[in-house]
């Protein structure tokens, strides 16, 4: 069986490596023992993949551990600093999440960067016991900005303790092929086609945009494309780039002289 043969991810390969043998081992003994998989922790920043890369877990334990599809969401996500108020909240949101059960069943994300400033806070000691309650049945990741990973060693350790050994992921940085790619992937979902002329230049193109831009995040190339979207043809039913559009787009950016996105994200 191929695990999630469907899933099209761009770039994350470490950890994508990592949930697909979480996978295989839950097909060949988590499932059948009624153990929970243990948690994973990967080095990565927010916007650059964090809720793909938790959607495609769902879409694998589904597929090899036998989660439930049903219930109120397939996977819930927490960015988790040292608000007491927002932390003390995190129960009361899996409860509610779950269904026919009392605890959530499903993945349970936590973006833990934000607690680096309260190492030694008691929002550390009382978020320990949170994630020990959740992590009774639901199944983990931890995200932490790579930037933050030597700063947090020991609470990473110490939390590790706490849930059961888990495997940190170190990810590589997006290349700019990758980020190209996921800036086309993000230009075709918003309904433009590139014709048969511009087809075989697209990839190339799309890689002399994002050397002419400073990116900070793989969630600017939202951004990005809706930028060059600008520069399509609209005369059609449906939007298109040509060959001239895509050169015109290049252009611009050859212009830009570095511009850096920042935007809502």
């Amino acid at each position: 069986m191929t695990i999630a043969d469907n899933e099209m991810l761009i770039g994350l390969n470490e950890a994508v490596d990592a949930i697909i043998e979480v996978g295989e081992k839950c097909q060949k003994c988590y499932r059948h023992c009624g153990a929970t998989p243990p948690p994973i922790l990967i080095d990565l920043a927010k916007h650059n993949g964090q809720s793909t890369l938790t959607r495609f877990y769902s879409k694998v334990l589904k597929q090899t551990y036998g989660l439930p599809s049903g219930g109120l969401d397939d996977y819930l996500e927490f960015s988790v600093n040292g608000d007491m108020k927002a932390l003390k909240d995190l129960r009361r949101k899996l409860t509610q999440a779950a269904v026919y059960t009392n605890t959530y069943r499903g993945v349970v994300s936590f973006d833990i960067t934000g607690l680096a400033e309260y190492i030694n806070e008691s929002q550390i000691e009382f978020f320990h016991r949170e994630v020990l309650w959740a992590a009774r049945d639901a199944c983990l990741l931890f995200y932490v900005a790579p930037e933050e990973m030597q700063r947090m060693a020991k609470l990473i350790a110490d939390l590790s303790d706490t849930v059961g050994n888990f495997e940190v992921v170190h990810v590589s940085p997006y290349t700019i092929t990758e980020l190209a790619k996921i800036t086309e992937a993000n230009i075709r979902k918003l309904g433009i086609s590139v014709n048969s002329e511009a087809d075989d230049a697209f990839s190339n193109l799309m890689q002399e945009v994002i050397q002419n831009v400073v990116i900070h995040s793989a969630k600017e190339t939202e951004l990005i494309a809706k930028r060059l979207a600008e520069y399509a043809d609209y005369s059609a039913f449906r939007p298109v780039f040509g060959l001239q559009h895509l050169r015109n787009a290049l252009n611009y950016y050859s212009d830009d002289r570095g511009e850096s996105y920042h935007g809502e994200r």
